[in-house]
């Protein structure tokens, strides 16, 4: 009887072990990418006392993440994938605003440049909507395109100053993770470019 009873209060311990047995192994964690543009800017023209806030920017719901995004426009549907086990360093639309703020900053034409979420009263506000910030993939090459769609608004009444859409591509040489971000950053700089140059 004293047998029995022992391997009665065994049984939880086999069962909890055959449990945690059968649960599969965890997963290699994702390669993280960092994103850093050259901050390029042109002699400066003409400075202001403006002071602007960048908000953070609208996207679709695979680009406000941290994946990389791939357009296979290879066959007759075309497709949307997300390359697997690579992130960026952060979400992209957090990417993008931080760069919009670094990226006038640099270009000294504003008197002050911060975020929209900072505790200062800014003069003009800059939205910006992702609208892509993808690698396309055709039957003949590969290339990265990045287009932002920007508006300049008064910060007190939201009148519309300036607004304008921005894209830009950059030829991939070769079907490489390297590639890839080699030719999105390329074209995200000169995305950068454009619009600290026409925003004032």
């Amino acid at each position: 009887m004293i047998h029995f009873l022992k391997i009665l209060s065994l049984i939880p311990f086999f069962f909890l072990g055959a449990c945690v047995s059968l649960l599969p192994e965890p997963g290699k964690a994702p390669k993280r990418i960092w994103l850093n543009p050259a901050m390029t800017t042109s002699p400066l023209r003409q400075a202001n006392t403006q002071t602007i806030a960048i908000t953070r920017p609208t996207t679709t719901h695979m680009l406000d993440s941290e994946r990389l995004q791939v357009r296979n426009l290879k066959g007759a549907l075309p497709l949307i994938d997300q390359i697997a086990n690579v992130e960026w360093q952060d979400h992209l639309p957090l990417i993008v605003q931080r760069h919009l703020v670094q990226s006038l900053t640099h270009s000294k034409k504003f008197k002050a440049v911060g975020f929209d979420e900072d505790s200062f009263k800014p003069d003009v506000v800059l939205e910006t909507d992702i609208q892509s910030f993808d690698v396309v993939i055709l039957k003949d090459k590969i290339y990265a395109e990045v287009t932002l769609s920007t508006k300049l608004l008064d910060a007190k009444g939201r009148c519309v100053r300036w607004q304008k859409t921005i894209s830009s591509n950059a030829p991939i040489a070769e079907h490489t993770l390297l590639a890839f971000v080699e030719g999105l950053t390329k074209a995200y700089e000169n995305v950068l470019y454009q619009i600290t140059q026409e925003v004032n």
